[in-house]
């Protein structure tokens, strides 16, 4: 069985001996706020997709179990929207079962159709509403179709008969199921390696039409939109031709003559931002505090070899620090920015800002993309920067 369907089965069945100790408490007289003709419908619910995903997923696909077809998409969402599983989590099974439907024979299981709900409240003359019920709860519903006349008693045929009845009148539309499905698979299943607005728009009507909850539908149509999203994002990235700029050539610098107190004054400015004798950072250094840095080192004398040894070391160590990939992009769009005459450069920078403003910090898995996202770009990109360190020096210039 899938591990989300566990996960879920597992959370029903957490209900379900909740529901069934409520239950017993207010038999010997604790109050609660919930009738018990609520919690004796909740329990029903929860033991009836219970046994419905139980037979589908449990059930090897030539046994009569597997022919179930699964219908209660409504019943199914509220359980879902109140279930601890995650979003994708939640399409995951609402999508498993749209395939499984999908894949039996809905015209030759036509008894797979029937509206659980009505069955289980409907008065039969034969058969009682508790046997209905444990037949539906326990997935013995399919069983008890799938015997052969010879194995029946005639109290069974009777049973059976009426049943049929039932199912006759309450059947669901095959045709329009069919259609529905249809257009599902086309929309989704055929389409999920190239999903475009048209098809999620399509794919949120549909699940309606089937059942799904207007809370969830909503939830699976932002999902895709963001999916579509994120994959134009790294189709930018993967069309994006990369290539190493040659290095800038700079003129010498000419070194100045100061006084003793002044280099002194000017080493100690040094030593806050890193170990001026040693030539070692202390710390994480940003762009600006190295424009600084490089004002001061060129008023001392430091020729542009021993600059360029000074930006290169303070790189080295802000990387080994290891910044969350989103801050250190914060930080360095300036510089990147300031290249972006470069159309490959241009490009990066746009799918950088687009996954930016689209994160959702507040979803875990969205963040955790968009931080891989911006981690890979941000590599890709820095690659591109020639390194000169034109864009330093300029905004030291500008000091």
């Amino acid at each position: 069985m899938e591990k989300t369907i566990g996960k879920f089965l597992n959370y029903l069945n957490e209900e379900i001996s909740r529901i069934e100790n409520e239950l017993l408490s207010r038999a010997i007289g604790k109050k609660s706020e919930i009738s018990i003709k609520e919690l004796d419908n909740l329990l029903y619910e929860c033991k009836l997709i219970s046994s419905s995903l139980n037979c589908i997923f449990n059930s090897s696909k030539e046994s009569e179990s597997y022919k179930y077809f699964f219908s209660a998409f409504k019943l199914l969402s509220e359980l879902l929207m109140t279930s601890p599983l995650k979003v994708k989590e939640k399409i995951d099974i609402i999508f498993k079962l749209i395939k499984h439907n999908i894949e039996i024979d809905i015209t030759k299981n036509a008894y797979e159709m029937i509206n659980l709900s009505a069955l289980r409240n409907h008065k039969f003359r034969y058969i009682t509403n508790k046997q209905v019920r444990d037949l539906c709860e326990n997935g013995d519903l399919l069983s008890f179709f799938g015997k052969e006349e010879s194995e029946l008693t005639s109290l069974e045929k009777l049973q059976l008969s009426e049943i049929n009845q039932f199912i006759a009148e309450h059947n669901i539309n095959i045709k329009n199921s069919a259609e529905i499905y249809t257009l599902l698979d086309e929309n989704y299943f055929q389409k999920k390696d190239d999903l475009t607005e048209e098809n999620i728009s399509i794919i949120y009507s549909k699940l309606l039409e089937i059942g799904v909850s207007l809370e969830l539908a909503k939830e699976i149509e932002h999902f895709l939109i963001q999916h579509v999203q994120r994959k134009q994002l790294k189709e930018n990235k993967k069309n994006m031709l990369t290539h190493q700029h040659v290095l800038e050539s700079s003129s010498k610098i000419e070194i100045p003559v100061i006084s003793d107190k002044k280099y002194n004054a000017i080493k100690k400015m040094l030593n806050e931002y890193f170990n001026f004798d040693e030539m070692k950072m202390t710390h994480y250094l940003t762009l600006d505090e190295i424009a600084i840095c490089i004002k001061l080192l060129k008023e001392i004398g430091f020729t542009q070899e021993k600059i360029f040894f000074f930006i290169k070391s303070a790189e080295k160590f802000n990387r080994s620090l290891g910044m969350n990939p989103i801050l250190r992009y914060i930080e360095l769009r300036s510089k990147i920015e300031y290249y972006s005459n470069d159309k490959n450069i241009q490009d990066i920078l746009a799918d950088l800002d687009l996954c930016f403003s689209l994160m959702n910090i507040d979803d875990a898995d969205d963040y955790n993309f968009s931080k891989e996202f911006i981690e890979e770009n941000l590599g890709e990109v820095l690659k591109l920067i020639p390194t000169g360190y034109e864009y330093e020096f300029s905004e030291a210039q500008k000091l």
